[in-house]
């Protein structure tokens, strides 16, 4: 084990210390086709023995005892996810994250804030994330912290969430940067990957926290108006919206993927 990895690897997910989450045991699958092993509840924090054992999976709430989180996760729960599905997820986000295979081959994407913001500004984040996703992935994505979650109180256990690498097959599928998508980190060794996602694939938590505010605002069913059906009058009305999230500082790659999902992924922008 090598200790300067170990606690990169802990200083990155740094989450609950109250308990974590350890599975062993060959894996097998269910009814459903998905991958399941025994899992035991720990009392205490991630411990460095604990977090590079390869023979264990180990899982941990991203909601520290303050009610703020270093990270959250968007859970595609899709056995055996397709490649190109993947690929898929990738192109919709256009956010800094970096996303694993799970146990059962679907992805979690972990999207890393540049400071602790509170577990209430990380969950819904995390809703404006998936509903950027194509529908049917959209529908089998659970978000880590649970919208019941994000306030820890005595006696309150958050759920756990598994970390990639350990245990069963859980390598990167994907990372987004201040560049671009990238997929072939592996060869770098695994201290270059955390590095890389520690200094390019955080979430400005300002930016984080502005989005999660306004994610309301920008849904139709909660404005309640329609998208015009004509393409000039869309146009028009989507163009307002963009200038009025420029003028609010959203960065242009997030501020691409909301009107892109506003306008249905459908029909081009005028210039």
């Amino acid at each position: 084990m090598d200790e300067q990895i170990t606690k990169a690897f802990l200083r990155l997910f740094d989450g609950n210390q109250d308990r974590h989450l350890v599975l062993r045991g060959k894996p097998e699958k269910n009814d459903k086709g998905k991958l399941e092993t025994k899992a035991r509840l720990v009392d205490g924090p991630l411990t460095d023995e604990v977090a590079w054992a390869h023979e264990a999976s180990v899982g941990v709430s991203p909601v520290r005892a303050d009610s703020t989180c270093h990270y959250g996760v968007l859970d595609i729960d899709w056995y055996d996810m397709p490649e190109d599905d993947v690929d898929r997820v990738a192109d919709r986000l256009r956010t800094r994250c970096a996303a694993f295979r799970s146990k059962s081959r679907g992805l979690h994407v972990y999207v890393f804030a540049s400071e602790p913001v509170s577990a209430r500004v990380m969950h819904d984040y995390l809703v404006t994330l998936r509903k950027r996703l194509p529908k049917n992935t959209a529908r089998k994505t659970e978000i880590f912290p649970k919208a019941t979650q994000t306030v820890i109180s005595d006696g309150d256990k958050p759920t756990s969430v598994n970390l990639p690498w350990h245990g069963q097959q859980r390598e990167l599928a994907f990372l987004i940067d201040d560049e671009s998508k990238k997929r072939a980190l592996d060869e770098h060794g695994h201290m270059a990957m955390l590095s890389h996602i520690t200094e390019k694939c955080r979430v400005n938590a300002s930016v984080m926290t502005q989005i999660a505010d306004e994610t309301p605002t920008l849904d139709t069913s909660d404005i309640g108006y329609r998208v015009p059906d004509n393409p000039a009058g869309r146009n028009d009305l989507l163009l307002r919206v963009a200038a009025s999230m420029q003028s609010r500082g959203w960065p242009d790659s997030e501020l691409e993927a909301e009107i892109r999902r506003m306008n249905g992924d459908c029909l081009p922008m005028a210039r």
